[in-house]
């Protein structure tokens, strides 16, 4: 999937197995269960302790 962007429509589509209206709803749900829904993990936020004591690895706190 390098560089679609410098190729042409039809090679891009080929490649990524699709068509110019996109993907069926059949086909977008044999995805998903393939390859798992297109989300970031969630990421445990920081505790205020933490975020204090990072402040004092800034240089803009000197």
């Amino acid at each position: 999937m390098i560089n679609l962007h410098s190729k042409k429509i039809n090679q891009v589509l080929t490649e990524l197995k699709s068509d110019v209206n996109g993907l069926s709803n059949k086909e977008a749900e044999r995805r998903i269960k393939k390859l798992g829904s297109n989300e970031l993990p969630k990421e445990k936020p920081l505790g205020k302790l933490t975020i204090f004591l990072l402040q004092f690895k800034s240089p803009l706190i000197y």
